[in-house]
């Protein structure tokens, strides 16, 4: 097993240069070059693994929302916004809580067996899900599970431990290519499948996929501890759980990027899992309800939520060669734009059916799918070595609250008034994240100030505008 200190990385007087020098590379989509330490085996292996993500998980969402409209529950329309929202809420309050604590043992116990007891954990939870007997309490328990498990696998910053710093950005598109790539097979499956098999095949055979993903990763991922604690601070080797917790918020407020990161994650308002089910919701207010208006719509809603997948696709292959070379701000800008303008137009046209709808939801996912890779970039490449999990931790842990803000009191809003709501709280949300986005980008040298004496090794923001 390597040891700690090869992780830690410590020797600061290595320059870049000589680091990249020494540090082994890949062809993959262009050169890539790897942290010390790792092999092409290990990058490989967390390629698998965000591929097994988007294939396995990212659909059950969609599954969930049809699981519930489905005879087994019988949720009525004008009520399954409401339940909707009332089972998400208890799982986003699990990561909310377990989120810094996921990021802690990241840190603390490693990544690889974190990482396979979580994706053994969450294929337990999705195999089980059509198999609750009722949806209080039992289906509330099971999201909860697959919200506390789901943190362990996706909050591991094995962009940050890989990769080498100046291939970050490249590294971030790829690996939310094949993430994404995995999405969209499992959509197109999904969409295929519905009407021929029972929902317990699907949910089977997504659990399925998710322990061969564990059995990859133990065979394939880093082992070992991935940091060194400092042994000239008597204080660190007695630190709490809670200190370890706040420090990732901490570091927010010395490294500029990283609380941008934070904003980010928090302004997003929601993740693409999410978004589509609350397509399912909104397309099938405009079809009848008997079984064959619900799979018509069911297929429609999937057919909505792969233009989103594939447009962020297509962003994610976009940014994958221009993360590094451009200013942050010129992505990040126009991708709050592309959120803005896609939900307004959705409300505009009022039609699943339309290719006016079509356009909106692409235009969603060329702003999702640019916020997203930039948020995950920026943390993977401004985050302290050896307080990576703890920063993922945190903005785990900020998503939460944006996502509670906008798709759960979206979803109340959805039966209180009108079933446009949460396309409503992403426009707003994606108007206050761009307002502040286009604040920090006037005011930034003040956060040159601020980089420039912040005891933590980052690279000021004046840098990063081109």
């Amino acid at each position: 097993m390597e040891s700690a200190a090869q992780y830690n990385g410590s020797d600061m007087s290595i320059t870049s240069a000589s680091i990249r020098m020494q540090s082994p590379e890949l062809v993959l989509f262009g050169k890539v070059g790897l942290s010390e330490g790792t092999t092409p085996l290990n990058f490989y292996g967390k390629l698998v693994l965000a591929f097994g993500i988007g294939l396995c998980f990212f659909v059950q969402d969609s599954l969930f929302i049809i699981l519930l409209t489905s005879p087994k529950h019988g949720v009525l329309e004008e009520n399954v916004g409401k339940t909707v929202a009332n089972i998400n809420i208890f799982d986003l309050i699990v990561r909310l809580a377990s989120g810094p604590i996921t990021g802690v043992i990241l840190d603390r116990f490693g990544r690889r067996p974190v990482v396979v007891i979580g994706c053994i954990l969450l294929a337990a939870g999705i195999a089980t899900m059509p198999y609750m007997p009722s949806i209080y309490p039992h289906l509330v328990l099971n999201r909860a599970l697959i919200g506390l498990t789901s943190g362990l696998v996706i909050q591991a910053p094995l962009i940050a431990d890989y990769t080498h710093n100046d291939y970050k950005g490249r590294v971030a598109g790829i690996t939310s290519l094949f993430m994404l790539g995995g999405s969209v097979i499992g959509g197109i499956f999904l969409q295929r499948m519905l009407k021929h098999v029972p929902l317990e095949f699907l949910y089977s055979f997504y659990a399925s996929g998710l322990v061969i993903i564990s059995a990859i990763c133990a065979a394939t991922l880093r082992g070992g501890i991935y940091h060194v604690q400092n042994e000239k601070s008597p204080r660190t080797n007695s630190r709490s759980m809670i200190e370890d917790i706040m420090t990732g918020f901490k570091i927010a407020k010395k490294v500029p990027w990283i609380l941008i990161t934070f904003v980010v994650g928090f302004l997003s308002g929601g993740e693409i899992p999410l978004i589509a089910g609350l397509f399912i919701l909104w397309v099938q207010t405009f079809y009848g309800k008997d079984k064959t208006s619900r799979d018509e719509a069911n297929s429609r809603a999937t057919l909505l939520n792969l233009c989103i997948k594939t447009s962020v696709l297509i962003m994610t292959v976009t940014l994958s060669a221009l993360a590094d070379k451009i200013s942050k701000f010129i992505l990040l800008i126009p991708g709050f734009i592309f959120v803005f303008l896609g939900f307004l137009g959705v409300i505009l046209v009022q039609s699943p059916q339309s290719w006016l709808t079509v356009i909106s939801v692409v235009t969603i996912g060329l702003g999702f799918g640019t916020i997203m890779i930039m948020s995950g970039y920026l943390s993977a490449r401004y985050s302290p070595k050896e307080h990576r999990g703890k920063v993922m931790g945190a903005h785990s842990t900020l998503r939460v609250l944006g996502t509670i803000m906008s798709t759960v009191v979206g979803g109340y809003m959805f039966d209180m008034f009108t079933k446009d709501a949460p396309y409503i709280m992403f426009i707003t949300f994606s108007a206050i994240g761009l307002l502040i986005i286009l604040r920090l980008f006037f005011t930034r040298g003040e956060w040159e100030a601020r980089s420039e004496t912040s005891g933590i090794e980052a690279q000021p923001i004046h840098q990063e505008i081109g």
